[in-house]
């Protein structure tokens, strides 16, 4: 049977609920898997329905991938739902104090938090926060279209390389601070995305006092992918270079330009 009409939840909470989903050593899961439909293939007609106020509080989330040995566990504060009209919904997310486990390496999972509207049609994250170990992540934007998706996308992180060196299992020392500011928008068709990189006292191994800018931009209409800036400034020697890279035949010329000065060459080998 089809769902027809249009539905209305006034009121509704769910307190202190336990999500646990498993994948096993034999690619085998727990996950609900709905029957399949006769009319599949047929285009379902969109349910109309509104959900005036819900909310999620005191909940556990688990996934394990036993294949990957991954643990991840997320203790949820608080979902909150708020229906602003037919098909459109404000959610509000709280969550914190988690653990990721790869392995034999271990992340905190110290804060997330969510502000997001969600359309028949698109999604408006408003503001969406994650703190964990050696790294902040802020992100902001909209999914618009799904049969036809258009985005308009801003990200912006923190990372303390020295932690996530220890969370990538690296051997060799490493340190410093990395911070990204991207964005991207448009439809697939036409993306563009641009990309800014600042890193400082970055350290590896027996490198060290080292800067770092970064500025990229990506377009797939032009099929080119530029580099507007490279620097790297260090005791070691300094590096400056712009490039313009073309991604097939008909998108030009691939170019670089480089300049390279006061560079060690035998402190930076005995450091790689």
């Amino acid at each position: 049977a089809q769902l027809r009409g249009e539905y209305v939840v006034e009121r509704g909470a769910v307190t202190r609920p336990t999500i646990h989903v498993v994948l096993d050593e034999g690619d085998r899961h727990n996950l609900p898997q709905l029957p399949q439909r006769e009319d599949a293939e047929e285009r379902a007609e969109p349910i109309d329905y509104l959900i005036r106020q819900f909310s999620i509080s005191d909940a556990q989330l688990r996934f394990e991938d036993r294949r990957q040995r991954l643990d991840a566990r997320l203790p949820i504060t608080s979902i909150e739902v708020q229906g602003q009209q037919v098909g459109r919904h404000r959610v509000r997310l709280m969550a914190g104090g988690g653990q990721v486990r790869l392995q034999d390496r271990r992340a905190d999972i110290e804060r997330i938090a969510g502000d997001l509207v969600i359309d028949r049609d698109a999604i408006r994250v408003q503001q969406l926060e994650l703190g964990a170990t050696g790294t902040r992540v802020t992100f902001s934007g909209t999914l618009m279209q799904f049969e036809n998706p258009r985005y308009d996308l801003a990200l912006n992180a923190d990372f303390d390389v020295a932690q996530l060196a220890v969370l990538a299992g690296i051997p060799d020392p490493a340190g410093g601070s990395l911070r990204a500011e991207v964005t991207a928008s448009g439809p697939l068709e036409t993306l563009t995305a641009k990309a800014k990189v600042s890193g400082s006292d970055l350290s590896f191994r027996n490198l060290d006092r080292m800067q770092l800018v970064v500025a990229a931009s990506y377009d797939r209409a032009a099929q080119q992918a530029r580099l507007a800036r490279l620097e790297v400034a260090a005791p070691v020697g300094n590096i400056e270079a712009r490039s313009v890279i073309a991604l097939n035949r008909d998108a030009g010329t691939s170019q670089l330009d480089a300049d390279v000065r006061a560079l060690d060459v035998e402190h930076l080998m005995r450091a790689l």
